[in-house]
């Protein structure tokens, strides 16, 4: 069986009426290249999440890092704060759990909750990017953080460790 005519001729469907001028080749070769690695990799230049955030250099790795394990805590902060809310609402409430309304509290709580799961997913995505130093700051970063909130208020670790079963991967 010969596969030839499926290699090495990427624009032939640009001729075509058919096929848009943005249309990949048989085998998804296209010429819209995006240079997105799919393996680990080390290195310096990285253009992460946004087009404007495009490191390359050595201190330019190193800043995105610290930003990162900055996010990290950003997102740990939000998770233990929204605990704490919600830890605290529970024991000064009267037991009128037959009726929930929509109120401040939770207005705010589902914005925290939107926020949290954005940060979540932006660091989802700085992990996908496949950079090893990047990946790194962002284990090390959440893990740095949530032993950080986990000795400084022991008090809420059980109602943290209930609301992460509940809750999403990222949120």
């Amino acid at each position: 069986m010969d596969h030839e005519h499926n290699h090495g001729h990427h624009n032939h469907e640009m001729h075509s009426t058919a096929a848009p001028a943005t249309s990949t080749g048989a085998h998804g070769h296209g010429h819209m290249d995006m240079g997105h690695a799919m393996a680990f990799h080390f290195g310096t230049k990285e253009v992460i999440l946004f087009k404007f955030w495009d490191v390359d250099s050595t201190i330019g790795i190193l800043i995105a890092c610290m930003i990162i394990v900055a996010l990290c805590f950003l997102l740990e902060s939000i998770r233990w704060f929204r605990v704490f809310r919600r830890h605290h609402r529970q024991s000064a409430e009267v037991a009128d759990s037959a009726v929930k309304r929509l109120n401040g509290f939770l207005l705010a709580d589902g914005v925290l909750h939107a926020v949290q799961l954005t940060i979540g997913y932006f660091l989802m995505l700085v992990f996908m990017t496949f950079n090893v130093w990047l990946c790194v700051a962002t284990v090390l970063g959440e893990v740095l953080a949530n032993l950080t909130f986990r000795v400084l208020f022991p008090q809420l670790e059980a109602s943290a460790a209930s609301a992460a079963t509940i809750e999403t991967c990222c949120g």
